[in-house]
């Protein structure tokens, strides 16, 4: 079932699914469609026209969505495994501190995705992030893209498209309609602007993220 809708200034905000109300939307005036902006723990899945984004450091992000109905989505995960995994970690989190984790980030994409119609098997998945941002130690952005794959392997499902690694921060725009990604490399974003926002994310300190 849909949100009711709502206006942001004077356009129409499209509806959106319940569970997402919490996730900040915006006009882009520059593509002349809505967009869900998604944090880190947070994922999105639209069922008309509008575009995800997000900007990742050493986090991950899967694009997933089925052309035969034109139904997609984007999560964007902190770490890879599953809550319990990480040291000194208990399993029994919050349900939006779980989805910080790639395993039950990706499983919470794909399962709304299936009960929205989507089929396993026509799924579309694109991988993007893990950049290399905090220098010789770097290794989380590797974890995270090479959980993604074996992920995908387990499931059987193939990657369609992966852009991971480097030293870049990414901006990803993602269209759930054409299963179009748009991805920019911030190279003038520094690495310790990123570092520094997904470090007070960890800690659960408030943070912004460019559009």
């Amino acid at each position: 079932m849909l949100q009711a809708t709502t206006r942001l200034g004077n356009r129409v905000l499209p509806p959106c699914l319940p569970q997402f109300v919490h996730v900040n939307r915006y006009y882009d005036s520059m593509h002349q469609c809505f967009a869900a902006k998604i944090l880190p723990g947070e994922y999105y899945i639209s069922t008309r026209g509008e575009m995800i984004t997000t900007v990742l450091g050493s986090c991950v992000a899967v694009c997933a969505y089925d052309p035969e109905i034109q139904v997609g989505g984007m999560n964007h995960f902190m770490l890879p495994g599953q809550a319990g995994d990480e040291p000194g970690k208990c399993r029994k989190q919050r349900f939006n501190e779980r989805l910080r984790y790639g395993r039950s980030a990706i499983d919470a994409l794909l399962g709304d995705l299936l009960r929205l119609g989507c089929k396993q098997q026509n799924l579309v998945i694109k991988v993007f992030g893990g950049a290399q941002v905090f220098g010789d130690k770097g290794v989380v952005g590797r974890l995270n893209a090479e959980y993604c794959r074996s992920y995908f392997l387990e499931k059987g499902i193939m990657i369609a498209v992966e852009d991971t690694g480097s030293q870049f921060p990414r901006k990803i725009k993602f269209s759930p309609l054409t299963g179009k990604v748009m991805v920019k490399r911030l190279k003038s974003l520094k690495n310790d602007t990123i570092e520094r926002r997904e470090g007070n994310y960890r800690r659960g300190m408030p943070i912004e993220w460019p559009r």
